[in-house]
């Protein structure tokens, strides 16, 4: 599938020059990457509006503190973030999945980083951004398997947008979601 994925974006790489049209690409793209991420794992989604807690309560569940899974008050990612594990994993790996431009076009590719480029990426990413979504990789301590992550959504705001549609896409493409709340408010 990821062949498939790469031999297509080149073909849009040649035929486009408009930058509206390439962005609305990007964006096609990126739900058909999240899309290829989430058919090759059992994944639950985590969404809730924003500041409703999402990342501390996936911080809490894998005893992380606030640092080790970097959030912003108010409004923490403005990208999916998996959340997996691996056997192997001795500590906390962050990794970013992105479209890098070659000679022949763009191809999805995935990388360590170091946390502050994760910080910087999950909070000043664009709908227009090449990062598709960021990946974080935790010692085996739930699922005690590879083939099932968390995916953890921006926050939900009530009007309509890109990232509102991403959320909603990714949601019916999961095995199931986490609907995070706060009755507090």
């Amino acid at each position: 599938p990821s062949n498939q994925l790469d031999e297509f974006t080149l073909v849009v790489e040649k035929k486009n020059e408009f930058s509206d049209e390439k962005n609305s690409i990007k964006q096609a793209l990126r739900k058909l990457i999240i899309a290829e991420a989430i058919q090759r794992k059992h994944v639950v989604c985590v969404t809730g509006l924003q500041n409703v807690g999402k990342s501390a309560l996936m911080c809490y569940f894998y005893g992380l503190s606030i640092d080790q899974l970097p959030v912003n008050e108010g409004r923490g990612e403005k990208i999916p973030v998996m959340i997996s594990e691996k056997k192997d994993c001795k500590s906390i790996v962050y990794q970013v999945v992105e479209l890098v431009k070659h000679a022949d076009g763009y191809r999805k590719e995935s990388r360590i980083i170091q946390k502050n480029d994760f910080i910087e990426a999950a909070r000043n990413n664009t709908e227009t951004s090449e990062v598709m979504y960021l990946e974080v990789t935790l010692p085996y301590k739930h699922f005690k398997n590879e083939s099932s992550a968390f995916l953890l959504l921006p926050g939900f705001e009530y009007r309509k947008n890109y990232w509102q549609e991403l959320i909603d896409f990714s949601v019916k493409t999961s095995n199931c979601a986490l609907f995070v709340t706060d009755y507090s408010s």
